[in-house]
C-alpha cells in the first residue's frame, strides 16, 4: 500500500512538472518567438503565473531537449525549429503524444473539465479550449512587449552586447491598462513603419520606440 501511494505521488509530481514545461513552451510559441525572434522567458513565465523555480526548471528541460535555445545570458531565449514542430503537432493532434509530451500532459492543458485518465483502455472525454493568459486589469499597469527589440531586451545588430535603450534592456515596458498602441507609429515603434531597427533616427518620438501609449517612464 505504501509503495502504491509513493508511486502515485511520484507520477503526480512528474505529470505536474511536464504540464508546467508544456505550458511555458506553448506560451513561448503563442508570444511569437521563433528562430529569429527571442523573448525573455523569466518575464513571460511570471506573466502567466509561474514561480522563478518553475521557470528555471522548465527552461533547463526545454534547453536540454533542444526545444529552445539561449539568445543571451540575460534571460532571452528563442524557440527552435524542433520546439515549433513540437507545439504544432500537439495542437494538430491533441489525441496523440508528441516526442516529448504524453497525451495526459497535452489533454490536461486543453481540458476545461474533469481529469485526464491514464491507462491504455481509458479515454479522456472533455471539452477543449485553448488556455488563455489572465485578463488584464483595468486601470493598472501591466507588462507589454517592447516593439523596438521584440521582447529580447537587446539592441538589434549588437550580437547581444548592447541593451535596448527603449525598454532599458527589460524586453517589456509597463503600460496603463487597457493597453493602447501608439497612434503615431501604430505600435511599430518606428517613424516610418519600415522596421529599420538598426537606425536610431527612425525611433518614434511619441512612444520612444516601445510601440505603446501611456507607459511608465
Amino acid at each position: 500500500m505504501e509503495i502504491e501511494k509513493s508511486m502515485d505521488s511520484s507520477l503526480e509530481f512528474i505529470l505536474k512538472k511536464q504540464q508546467n514545461h508544456y505550458r511555458i513552451l506553448k506560451a513561448i510559441y503563442d508570444a511569437g518567438s521563433n528562430e529569429y525572434t527571442p523573448i525573455n522567458i523569466d518575464r513571460l513565465g511570471r506573466k502567466i503565473g509561474f514561480t522563478q523555480q518553475e521557470i528555471d526548471d522548465a527552461e533547463l528541460y526545454l534547453l536540454g531537449q533542444g526545444l529552445i535555445d539561449r539568445f543571451t545570458d540575460q534571460g532571452s531565449i528563442r524557440l527552435t525549429h524542433r520546439g515549433t514542430v513540437e507545439v504544432e503537432n500537439s495542437v494538430l493532434h491533441p489525441d496523440k503524444p508528441t516526442e516529448h509530451f504524453s497525451i495526459q500532459v497535452i489533454q490536461n492543458f486543453y481540458s476545461t473539465v474533469g481529469a485526464v485518465q491514464t491507462g491504455s483502455s481509458n479515454t479522456a472525454n472533455s471539452n477543449q479550449s485553448v488556455e488563455t493568459i489572465p485578463t488584464k486589469s483595468l486601470g493598472g499597469y501591466q507588462s507589454e512587449q517592447c516593439a523596438w527589440c521584440h521582447g529580447s531586451g537587446i539592441m538589434h545588430g549588437s550580437r547581444g552586447e548592447t541593451f535596448c535603450g527603449c525598454c532599458k534592456g527589460q524586453g517589456y515596458v509597463e503600460v496603463l491598462q487597457p493597453s493602447k498602441q501608439c497612434p503615431q507609429c501604430n505600435g511599430t515603434g518606428t517613424k516610418t513603419g519600415g522596421y529599420d531597427f538598426n537606425n536610431r533616427k527612425d525611433l518614434c518620438f511619441i512612444c520612444g520606440g516601445t510601440g505603446w501609449s501611456l507607459r511608465k517612464k
